[in-house]
C-alpha cells in the first residue's frame, strides 16, 4: 500500500515506502489510547488516510 501511494507522488521523492510505514507506525504507537479496530478493513483504510496525511505533510514541508 505505502509503495503504491508513493508511486504516485511527483518524482523526486525521498521517503521510501518503508519509512512511510514507520511513520504511520509512529503515528498509531503514540497514542495515549490504543485505537481498537473493527476489522482489518478498519486498520487499512485507518493506515491509509495516515499514509495520505504524511506525503501531504512531507509535500508541503518541500
Amino acid at each position: 500500500m505505502a509503495a503504491v501511494r508513493l508511486a504516485r507522488e511527483k518524482p523526486g521523492q525521498t521517503l521510501q515506502a518503508s519509512a512511510l510505514v514507520h511513520e504511520v507506525w509512529l503515528q498509531f504507537a503514540d497514542r495515549e489510547m490504543p485505537q481498537q479496530w473493527e476489522n482489518r478493513r478498519h486498520f487499512f483504510a485507518a493506515a491509509s488516510e495516515a499514509m495520505r496525511r504524511i506525503l501531504v505533510d512531507n509535500a508541503v514541508a518541500t
